[in-house]
Parts: structure tokens; sequence; C-alpha cells
């Protein structure tokens, strides 16, 4: 079970349009907890419980998204040497919700987040290590953003 804190805010929650959860989020929040955890089944339980979109940072292993179609949807990461990971859920979810408020794509907002927090887990420190404005363009070209 959630945490009794996640149990009374929960029914507000899922009438946001995104829930974007950690793995250790997700797994509070959808009471799947322990040794048998699925990102699939975690997804699943908010869905049937009237979420809209769920988009679970993952790490190393990028994101994964589920809406109501029920079907996993998986964005990956790259394998790179992590030097600090202070900053980079944060960062993931912000470059997120800039990719949505500019218009980008769903797909194309998630695999801009999944593009800055990599880059963000090779710097050390937690401000520092967040790309600037130029460095954000420069990556949106680079992976075909328009």
């Amino acid at each position: 079970m959630p945490h009794s804190s996640c149990r009374t805010s929960l029914a507000g929650f899922l009438e946001a349009y995104f829930i974007k959860p950690n793995e250790t989020e997700l797994a509070r929040l959808s009471g799947s907890q322990g040794d048998g955890f699925s990102i699939e089944e975690a997804c699943h339980r908010l869905i049937d419980r009237g979420a809209r979109c769920i988009l679970a940072s993952a790490g190393p292993d990028g994101a994964f998204c589920m809406d109501r179609s029920g079907v996993l949807r998986h964005f990956p990461s790259y394998d790179v040497d992590v030097v600090d990971t202070t900053a980079a859920g944060d960062s993931f979810t912000a470059s997120f919700a800039y990719g949505i408020a500019s218009g980008f794509s769903f797909d194309d907002s998630v695999r801009l987040a999944v593009e800055v927090s990599t880059a963000v887990v090779q710097r050390k420190g937690a401000q520092s290590s967040i790309p600037e404005r130029g460095e954000l363009l420069t990556m949106i070209e680079r992976l075909g953003i328009h």
C-alpha cells in the first residue's frame, strides 16, 4: 500500500494529465513495492485507478510511458559514465515540461528529457550540471525536434 499521505491525496493527483514519478514514487503510488515490482504493472494500476498518462523516469533505463491504451512504451537512455545524479530527476521533469510548453510532441519532449538528464549525470554538481539555453537548443537541433 502507498504511504498514508499518498493515499489521501491520490484521488486529486490522478486528475492531472501527466503523472511523472520516478521508480520509487511509482512503486509507492501504485502500491507495487517489493521484490516483484514491475513498472508495467505499476502503471496499469494507476491507469486502472483513473490516471491518464504516466511518465516514469527510470535512471539508467531511461523512461517508460503508459497512457489509457495500456501499452507500455520505453524511451531508452544512453550508456554513459555517471558522475553525479543530483539534478537528473529535476532536469528530466523540467526539460519534459519545456518541450510540452514549447509545442513539441509528447515523444519529442520525452526524448529531450532523456537527453538532458543524460548530460546532467555526466557532470558534477546540481545547478552547475544543468545545460544552459544554448546547449539545450543544440540538443533540440541534434534530436531533430521542430
